[in-house]
């Protein structure tokens, strides 16, 4: 059976004989709908994740910063390889980052913390 969310996003793959590539192309696409749901539907202005990128392991493997370039090109920042997300609620807590940016810099460490209700 052909997953909808692939082919909705113009993606078509003629082998679906192959479950990695299947699992890493929906990820891929429900990583995108959800990322721009929260930029572009409810205005975020950054999001933070545990993992080293916003994009899966396999597509950056391949040099696929596809998500992480929609994120920056927005003019939105990204905070990365967070802690204990698994401790925030998910509504009601107050999140706080702090970070300098060095001149020139692309990014620098984070001080992130959660103040919970």
């Amino acid at each position: 059976m052909r997953n909808p969310a692939l082919r909705d996003a113009g993606i078509r793959v003629s082998c679906y004989n192959s479950p990695d590539l299947l699992l890493s192309l929906s990820l891929r696409v429900t990583l995108e709908f959800h990322l721009r749901y929260l930029y572009e539907e409810r205005r975020i202005i950054a999001s933070g994740h545990e993992t080293l990128d916003t994009d899966p392991g396999i597509a950056t493997s391949k040099g696929d910063y596809s998500l992480e370039t929609y994120v920056l090109g927005a003019d939105h920042y990204q905070i990365e390889l967070l802690a204990n997300l698994d401790k925030v609620p998910e509504a009601g807590a107050i999140v706080v980052v702090s970070f300098p940016k060095p001149k020139r810099g692309s990014g620098f460490p984070a001080r992130v913390f959660a103040i919970l209700p």
